[in-house]
């Protein structure tokens, strides 16, 4: 058994957003599809797309308030970014 834990791939949902940070470092269909089969030959629990994803995981495990933390302050710099008040 596997768990996919994907950040941002280039699908209908993220057009026009390729440039904002729901978009950031976003992946082709292509290459998830290349990352899930790897991680399924390797037999491994968790693919993730990105290796930030992982890194908030640790931190949402580790210490939640942190991790809620870190959030709000990467919405408040989407937000700030794309001027919203």
């Amino acid at each position: 058994m596997s768990v996919l834990t994907p950040a941002a791939v280039l699908t209908p949902i993220l057009a026009g957003k390729e440039d904002t940070p729901e978009g950031q470092d976003a992946i082709t269909t292509e290459q998830l599809a290349d990352i899930v089969m790897e991680g399924l030959a390797d037999e491994r629990f968790l693919i993730h797309t990105h290796p930030w994803v992982l890194e908030k995981f640790a931190v949402k495990a580790r210490d939640y308030e942190q991790y809620i933390a870190m959030m709000r302050a990467d919405q408040a710099a989407a937000d700030a970014k794309a001027g919203v008040v």
